[in-house]
């Protein structure tokens, strides 16, 4: 059995038949490329950024530390919106703001706000819901 996509030195228009089915299939993808996960390396092949894209799970946009860290993540679907940026911390968790927006529930306006996470643990945000006052908190220890 022979493989086809291989040229033959017996076949002078092989080569040139293969670059006109590589464009041909460039053509056709028109810059666009379909998936639902992709993960972008470095020069040492770490993961640096995900994208994902599931359905009924929304899209996300991870860019990861060298060492797998989630130093940031955009992400949304057809109910929120989201961003979460993170630093290292001592504690058990990263400390990070998260800024969000969730569309309407329950009658409810949009609700967006800022959230302060401390090395895991929320202490403080400020967030208002549509057409409401908005509210400030902190954790007090």
């Amino acid at each position: 059995m022979s493989d086809v996509t291989r040229p033959s030195p017996d076949d002078p228009t092989a080569v040139e038949r293969l670059r006109e089915e590589v464009t041909r299939l460039r053509l056709q993808l028109e810059d666009e490329v379909r998936t639902r996960r992709v993960v972008v390396v470095d020069g040492t092949g770490a993961g640096r950024i995900r994208l994902t894209a599931e359905t009924g799970a929304g899209c996300r946009v991870t860019l990861l530390d060298p060492d797998g860290f989630e130093r940031l993540v955009l992400e949304g679907d057809t109910t929120h919106g989201g961003l979460r940026i993170a630093g290292r911390s001592d504690g058990d968790g990263p400390s990070r703001v998260d800024v969000f927006a969730l569309d309407p529930e329950d009658d409810q306006g949009t609700y967006v706000g800022v959230e302060l996470v401390d090395a895991g643990t929320s202490v403080a945000g400020f967030t208002v819901v549509e057409s409401l006052d908005p509210r400030t908190w902190v954790v007090h220890p």
